[in-house]
């Protein structure tokens, strides 16, 4: 709950100088977001589902991978 997608940024970069589109998405309230508190669930839930319709326009289905860890995981 306190890692952020910063964290990432090494395999990210791999990815990314493969060709692929990569995001990282911290929930509120966690990592970089905002204090510890800060959204309910439902609201992460729906930021989400948010960055994943913005992610749907800019990627092709049959390219669309997505990779969540810890508690973003278990949301997914």
């Amino acid at each position: 709950m306190s890692s952020h997608g910063g964290e990432f940024h090494t395999v990210g970069s791999y990815f990314s100088s493969k060709g692929f589109w990569v995001f990282a998405l911290d929930l509120r309230g966690n990592g970089l977001s905002g204090t510890r508190g800060d959204a309910t669930l439902e609201e992460q839930l729906v930021d989400i589902e948010t960055i994943v319709d913005v992610i749907k326009k800019r990627v092709s289905r049959e390219n669309l991978w997505i990779l969540a860890h810890s508690l973003a995981a278990a949301m997914l």
